[in-house]
């Protein structure tokens, strides 16, 4: 039951990887990161980084899901994926760099909680190979 709630809702929200595992593990230790920094900060007395750190945090979101929801579909593709891939990915580099620029240059948002906020994926990815490690010994012993 609690399993069709929660496939149930992936799907009503968009959250792609519903037949990857691994790819949903990705986005919750992704989403849990964002959350554990987020809380970190305002902990910290940092609260004046928060808003840079949501928007990069958002932007980093936004390019990982749409990689999540891309890389599937294009591994069973024949032809044309690497195209497919190229414009996603210079569409979101221009779209990302535009609003770096615009909340650096425009808003003059703090680029320490920007980068706070983009390094949230690479802090998933070192977590999901920490877990993917830990797990592979715990198999092997």
């Amino acid at each position: 039951m609690r399993k069709t709630v929660n496939a149930d809702l992936r799907s009503f929200l968009g959250i792609p990887g519903g037949d990857y595992p691994e790819i949903q593990r990705i986005l919750a230790l992704h989403s849990g990161t964002v959350a554990a920094l987020a809380a970190l900060l305002f902990a910290a007395g940092w609260s004046h980084l928060l808003l840079a750190y949501a928007l990069g945090a958002l932007l980093a979101s936004f390019n990982l899901l749409v990689l999540a929801r891309l890389v599937p579909q294009l591994v069973f593709l024949r032809s044309g994926a690497v195209f497919s891939l190229l414009v996603s990915f210079y569409l979101r580099l221009f779209f990302t760099g535009g609003v770096l620029f615009a909340a650096v240059y425009a808003v003059q948002l703090n680029a320490l909680g920007l980068l706070l906020g983009l390094s949230t994926v690479f802090a998933s990815f070192l977590a999901w190979g920490g877990s993917f490690l830990v797990s592979r010994k715990q198999k092997e012993a």
